[in-house]
């Protein structure tokens, strides 16, 4: 069902395109904490999907969200946002009905009021009928986030934080080398390719998304959710993700 990532830079660059329209930025603690989110519709639910610790002691009116903007992404070296004059995007408020937490996998659900209006280019991902499967070594893992190490001063006291895409692969023998870090019940790990270049703080939950093998000739763009990540072991250079089945377990509840 799914397949090594082994694609040319233009399609790494549409598999981004696809998947930044469902991430937003999650403001938190005034402005002061930066997490991720995606954007997910489960059965008649509208959803922002991130990790726990991320929304963590603050009221859903107190959040606030930050779409991508229209038109193309722009690629640019780390701490720079191109060339070109960037819209800066301030957090939009949250209305939410409730709020769903699983504490052991350290997930949690904004499920949105009706109501609540999404920025286009901005799109929910279709988790209704997404199953558990199996990630077999060599699955390209892919995501896309807002680490707060990513940004540039736009006055005395602020910030602005860009977005951030990678690419890692599964590799099961880190299970067993690193056991005693994580549990196999409901995480799986993978390496993080920027350390010495990027903090990943602000990744924190972030979809991890596989690519979906293609039936027609032709190559599109096919995202398929395999998780979320919810933490950095820093010594071994490793992304702790919530799996498939645990991300599963928290829409049921709902």
């Amino acid at each position: 069902m799914f397949t090594e990532f082994e694609k040319s830079q233009r399609e790494f660059l549409a598999f981004q395109e696809s998947i930044a329209n469902c991430s937003v930025g999650i403001l938190t603690d005034g402005g002061r904490g930066v997490g991720t989110g995606t954007l997910v519709r489960y059965a008649d639910k509208r959803l922002i999907l991130t990790a726990r610790h991320v929304v963590q002691g603050n009221h859903p009116s107190n959040l606030r969200i930050a779409f991508r903007p229209a038109g193309s992404l722009q690629e640019a070296p780390l701490r720079q946002f191109g060339s070109k004059p960037t819209a800066l995007l301030p957090g939009e408020p949250v209305n939410a009905l409730s709020v769903v937490e699983d504490a052991v996998s350290d997930l949690a659900a904004l499920v949105l009021n009706p109501s609540q209006q999404v920025r286009a280019p901005a799109e929910f991902y279709e988790a209704t009928g997404l199953k558990d499967f199996h990630l077999a070594d060599e699955t390209s893992i892919i995501f896309q986030g807002f680490p707060v190490d990513n940004a540039v001063a736009v006055g005395p006291t602020r910030k602005a934080v860009g977005i951030v895409a990678e690419h890692a692969r599964y590799d099961s023998s880190l299970l067993t080398t690193l056991s005693s870090c994580y549990d196999a019940s409901h995480q799986f790990l993978f390496k993080y390719g920027w350390e010495g270049d990027l903090l990943p703080y602000g990744f924190s939950g972030a979809a991890a998304w596989g690519g979906k093998q293609p039936s027609a000739l032709v190559w599109t763009v096919n995202p398929v959710l395999v998780g979320v990540i919810t933490h950095y072991i820093k010594k071994h250079e490793v992304i702790i993700a919530a799996n498939l089945k645990s991300v599963l377990g928290l829409f049921s509840r709902m």
